[in-house]
């Protein structure tokens, strides 16, 4: 119930965001020189308020005669005075609800300005550039829009002097919302890889401009600011004509993107978005019919390059097509990650994430997982799509039929390999290669796309000489990092280091067996989905020479097959408890059982310890079954699925930090007592 409130209230919010652009838009009609008949114009006078236009609506004019240049930029002004009590309430509510710290609420300020800006960017724009939008009379001068009473372009008369002081303004004004734009442009480059690091303070501050969106899609707030800047910039063209065209140009191009990426978080809002576009395209298209005299040399230009572009489509399909064939740069995956699902899920799924978080990596990484393809599909994959193809080496990865096909048909197309050794390769011998049709029988299948035993033999005695990077027992964030910097920039060598993070900062940790080399990448990955969503801290995954810190509030305990027979598991999961810390389960294997009492018992007295930290260890871990796990399988699930079960996650998350900061009543003694476990 809980994440379905949060879907709806995030749902809510961002179709509200939605319907606000769609009234700016629809504001700017109201600014371009068409004649209206009712009630449509009565209906975009009202929208005028979305532009700061109250006294078009109001008429202040009729009781208070200010001068264009006066009246101009109070408007101007209007927009830093609400920043300023933005700012001022800010200060107000830091005082009194948070003793002053302005520091610790620095972030929500840059939330609620940025929020703010990003709702009435058109409008913005629109007001600055007013003294820009200028109509030609048929005496030959020209006069703005807004104000008719000013002369457009005439400087040199006393007249023009007004318009010129406008211009100056306008144009320092207009600083505002480009510097937004740059602004935006650089957190979009820089937010991949602070996602890496784990930059509460960044998420916490810009998180407003990105959560709106799917992670791939993260940059798709530029394209909204783009079309948000152009559609403003529409009404300072002369003719009504080419503002139409340029004005349907913006929301065409925006509305290819929304079909094509669908960007929204939430996919009911790219059909929102969508629609809201094709809305705005048709009340274009009938709009156009009312323009007076419109300019037909004008229109004759833009129907004849409209028509070239067509025949020119055809040719640019044609070599882009074949480019794409044979052009070495314009492959689909510039990664391949070819591994054994078994041995090597959870470690794959965590170098997908972290290569698409590098700003090296500017295309798709290919994972079977998120792309389930037939043999044939997945071999003309590799053969054709795939610029490097790398094999996580595990003991049983050249066993398993599917990954040796894509090694023989890399190596046949000369698609470069990496070999990563995980804990426990070892290649092949000689023997094993000789005898390998017996050992695996199955590998008669890649018959069927011409992959031979012959060629089978020889691609697997290549990989099994070729020099591999070797990976640590428990890698951390920095080894990743280090191994994703070998991997995009082609270096020779790569030093792997155990330093990572600090933790004494944080609220959130990831508790789970890391002794276990696919445990220790699962967590990771949980870490990692986690940081997408605005929670009071980055989790950070609790390494193995790491202590509990201080700061710890709440923990996510990562449930793998054998966890609880690992004595150091069990040691953290005591310790947490001792501190009082708020405890979640996710299930981060499909292969894991909750354990009998028998079993479970079993386990912690074969351990070398005295009888009361036994008990006190059954106890913690007996507790721990009282609240419902959550199921996050990283080895089998797709990026859309452990996208939902980790937003399902992090509403647990919040109920149970607004928990922690209510007081609760104590519960009766009654209803105390061991949760059931099977026998």
């Amino acid at each position: 119930g809980q994440a379905e409130q949060s879907h709806g209230a995030l749902l809510a919010g961002i179709s509200g965001g939605l319907l606000v652009g769609l009234m700016q838009q629809m504001s700017v009609l109201g600014v371009i020189n068409i004649s209206y008949s009712e009630p449509l114009a009565s209906l975009l006078k009202v929208m005028r308020v979305f532009a700061f236009d109250v006294d078009g609506i109001l008429r202040i004019g009729c009781v208070a005669n200010f001068a264009a240049i006066t009246h101009f930029t109070c408007k101007v002004c209007m927009v830093f005075v609400a920043m300023l009590f933005v700012a001022l309430v800010h200060v107000g509510f830091v005082l009194l609800r948070h003793g002053g710290r302005f520091k610790d609420q620095k972030p929500v300020l840059i939330a609620v300005f940025g929020t703010l800006a990003m709702i009435f960017y058109i409008s913005v724009t629109l007001t600055i550039l007013r003294p820009l939008q200028c109509n030609y009379n048929p005496n030959g001068k020209w006069n703005n829009h807004i104000y008719e009473d000013v002369l457009c372009w005439s400087w040199g008369d006393e007249e023009g002097k007004e318009h010129l002081t406008m211009i100056v303004i306008s144009i320092l004004a207009l600083s505002l919302p480009v510097s937004m734009l740059a602004m935006v442009a650089s957190l979009s480059r820089q937010f991949p890889s602070v996602v890496r690091r784990g930059g509460t303070q960044f998420l916490r501050s810009y998180g407003f401009l990105f959560f709106r969106f799917r992670p791939q899609a993260h940059w798709y707030i530029l394209v909204v600011m783009c079309r948000s800047l152009f559609v403003g910039i529409v009404p300072v063209v002369p003719k009504p004509t080419l503002q139409i065209f340029l004005f349907m140009a913006a929301l065409q191009s925006t509305l290819l993107a929304a079909v094509h990426f669908k960007p929204w978080r939430v996919h009911m809002l790219n059909w929102m978005d969508i629609g809201f576009g094709c809305v705005m395209m048709f009340f274009l298209m009938l709009a156009s019919f009312t323009v007076q005299s419109p300019n037909t040399e004008a229109l004759a230009f833009i129907c004849f390059g409209m028509v070239l572009l067509s025949i020119l489509m055809i040719p640019v399909i044609l070599a882009f097509s074949a480019f794409k064939r044979f052009g070495a740069l314009a492959k689909s995956y510039q990664y391949f990650l070819c591994h054994s699902k078994v041995d090597a899920g959870a470690f794959a799924r965590w170098l997908k994430m972290d290569l698409k978080s590098s700003d090296e990596v500017a295309r798709e990484v290919f994972l079977d997982s998120d792309n389930l393809e037939s043999l044939h599909e997945m071999l003309r994959s590799v053969a054709q799509d795939v610029d490097t193809l790398i094999v996580l080496g595990t003991k049983s990865v050249f066993y398993k039929v599917l990954c040796v096909g894509e090694m023989c048909m890399a190596r046949r197309q000369a698609v470069p390999i990496e070999m990563i050794a995980l804990p426990g390769y070892v290649g092949l011998c000689a023997e094993e290669i000789r005898g390998y049709e017996r050992r695996v029988p199955e590998v008669a299948c890649l018959t069927e796309s011409e992959i031979g035993i012959d060629e089978v033999r020889g691609t697997l005695e290549a990989l099994s000489e070729k020099p591999t990077i070797a990976l640590p027992q428990c890698p951390g964030s920095s080894a990743m990092g280090a191994l994703v910097t070998r991997l995009v920039a082609g270096e020779e060598s790569v030093a792997f280091t155990s330093t990572e993070h600090a933790l004494e900062r944080f609220h959130l940790v990831v508790l789970a067996d890391v002794a276990d080399f696919e445990a220790n990448a699962a967590a990771h990955v949980v870490a990692k989905l986690m940081q997408w969503h605005a929670l009071e801290s980055a989790p950070r995954v609790l390494a193995l020479d790491s202590d509990l810190p201080p700061s710890a509030k709440q923990g996510l305990v990562l449930l793998t097959p054998g966890c609880f027979a690992r004595r150091e598991f069990v040691i953290r999961l005591r310790v947490a408890s001792q501190r009082g810390l708020q405890m979640l389960l996710v299930i981060a294997d499909d292969g894991f059982q909750v354990p009998g009492r028998d079993v479970l018992e079993g386990s912690l007295r074969s351990w070398d310890g005295d009888k009361d930290s036994v008990e006190q260890a059954m106890g913690v871990v007996l507790d721990l079954f009282r609240v419902v796990a959550i199921t996050l399988d990283v080895k089998q699930a797709t990026a859309s699925v452990l996208e939902v079960a980790s937003r399902s996650l992090a509403v647990r998350l919040r109920s149970s930090a607004q928990e922690r900061r209510t007081p609760q009543p104590a519960a009766p003694e009654e209803q105390s007592g061991e949760p059931p476990l099977p026998p």
